[in-house]
């Protein structure tokens, strides 16, 4: 199904980057939930910041749709003896790098405003996504911790698949990259690989027809996974069952990554008939068109918020502080939309002219 449109997972993209600047956004505007006014503490306001609790639910969601959409078709390529290197190269750079460089130039421009020190020698080991291997997270931005996690799996498996397809071509180079790979992630958590391969397996699961029942149970094991996540360290008899049936929390990463692959691989097939639900699919690939951009961005305008306004977080949940919150993500919305346009849109017209440049020059050696 390599060349077919895989509907709504557009959307399912914008909502999980949407999801992370909630998340953050919400740790920036108000306490933590304990440290509420006794009066906000609700059910409806419990159920809000539960949500909004970490950003790491939907961040698996990213890698699982990345094993999905590269990893899946990279394993499909390779058994079809179709997968090409350098055009593999060059998709997967510009996708990284085209956003990443004027992200990395925000935050400079952010952390000098507002006092951060910053370190030539951490924005080259960011730049090279070396983060979390062999130096820290630059500018305070902290979604880039999970760009070095996503070179590395495209490193990992592009090298798997050459050993597979050419296993007597440059055999001690490849084996040499695939043994960087084992140990960045001796450096990284390996739990997020296994999420990512789950994503790059649940490819096969479709079937090219829709399946009823397949994608809600998917989602009710995705949920049961996020559950278990926020359930885990909670003092009382569920956490004491879990710490006794469960051998680690990371299982719950696994059981969600687990869930959204299988719902992705149903999802993908529910072709939108009607004009309005056609016109719904198309506005998420529009929204999805700078949610990376979004990303990488939201952090750094949320700290200008606290630089430019320098307004301590609420006790309380009022009219005043969602009015707060609204703007704090609508800005960063607004201020990614802006960095898309001059950047990440050009990302189609710059992986042409490098693969016009790059690939045949490539070919002939």
């Amino acid at each position: 199904m390599t060349n077919k449109h895989l509907y709504w997972l557009d959307w399912v993209r914008f909502i999980a980057a949407f999801m992370v600047v909630a998340c953050h956004a919400r740790g920036y505007t108000w306490v933590e939930w304990n440290q509420l006014d006794s009066n906000d503490q609700t059910k409806l306001i419990e159920a809000f910041f539960t949500t909004t609790e970490d950003g790491r639910e939907w961040v698996i969601v990213f890698f699982v749709l990345s094993g999905f959409l590269v990893g899946g078709k990279l394993i499909e390529r390779s058994l079809a003896h179709t997968f090409d290197p350098w055009v593999f190269a060059v998709d997967r750079i510009t996708r990284i790098w085209v956003p990443m460089v004027p992200a990395l130039l925000f935050t400079t421009g952010v952390a000098l405003y507002c006092g951060f020190t910053i370190s030539f020698v951490v924005l080259l080991g960011n730049f090279l996504c070396l983060q979390g291997i062999f130096c820290d997270i630059y500018g305070d931005n902290v979604p880039f911790w999970s760009l070095s996690y996503e070179v590395w799996f495209y490193i990992l498996a592009g090298s798997v698949a050459l050993i597979v397809m050419r296993p007597n071509m440059h055999r001690l180079r490849l084996w040499l990259i695939l043994a960087a790979c084992f140990a960045a992630f001796t450096k990284l958590w390996a739990v997020y690989l296994y999420c990512w391969l789950l994503g790059a397996f649940s490819y096969f699961l479709s079937s090219g027809k829709k399946s009823t029942g397949l994608g809600f149970f998917g989602l009710f094991i995705a949920l049961l996974g996020i559950g278990l996540f926020k359930m885990y360290g909670d003092p009382g008899p569920i956490d004491d069952f879990l710490h006794a049936s469960l051998p680690s929390p990371n299982i719950a990463w696994l059981v969600e990554s687990l869930g959204f692959g299988i719902f992705f691989a149903d999802v993908c097939y529910r072709e939108p008939h009607s004009p309005l639900m056609i016109r719904f699919e198309r506005l998420g690939t529009s929204l999805a068109a700078f949610s990376y951009t979004l990303y990488l961005t939201h952090y750094p305008t949320l700290l200008l918020w606290g630089r430019l306004f320098s307004v301590p977080r609420y006790p309380h949940v009022d009219a005043v502080s969602l009015l707060v919150y609204i703007c704090k993500i609508s800005s960063t919305l607004l201020l990614a939309w802006l960095l898309y346009l001059p950047f990440e849109s050009q990302t189609p017209a710059i992986r042409k002219w490098l693969k016009y440049r790059l690939i045949p020059l490539a070919s002939r050696q």
